[in-house]
């Protein structure tokens, strides 16, 4: 999947911020080795927990990598319209799986919605 111009612009500056290690992966740990997934899962749920303290509406929202992979899949969705390149970047071996997101993506209601009114 091609990156969003910002999105190569924030790696590009996390890169010169990171520095030299010696793994091939984008984020390490703080000995520079690759990171693990309970090492995300760590820092995921050490800056939720800052982030709750500040930003009220996320008390009650369940924030996990999994949450996180599902609302960036659905971004890349409503982005290209493309569920074949979603289900790609899942690595979904059938395109059945990945068609739950065409059920949580709104604007396809929203676009039948509208439709029906210029129908009137």
């Amino acid at each position: 999947m091609p990156l969003w111009k910002q999105t190569a612009n924030d790696l590009r500056a996390w890169l010169a911020v990171r520095g030299n290690v010696m793994a091939p992966e984008l984020f390490v740990n703080a000995r520079g080795e690759s990171m693990t997934r309970k090492g995300f899962t760590y820092l995921l749920d050490k800056y939720t927990e800052t982030a709750r303290q500040h930003c009220p509406s996320l008390r009650d929202k369940h924030i996990s990598p999994h949450a996180l992979r599902h609302a960036c899949a659905l971004m890349m969705l409503q982005a290209t319209g493309d569920l074949r390149k979603v289900s790609l970047w899942l690595g979904h071996a059938q395109m059945q799986t990945t068609e739950i997101y065409l059920r949580m993506d709104p604007t396809e209601k929203i676009d039948a919605i509208e439709t029906s009114r210029h129908q009137r």
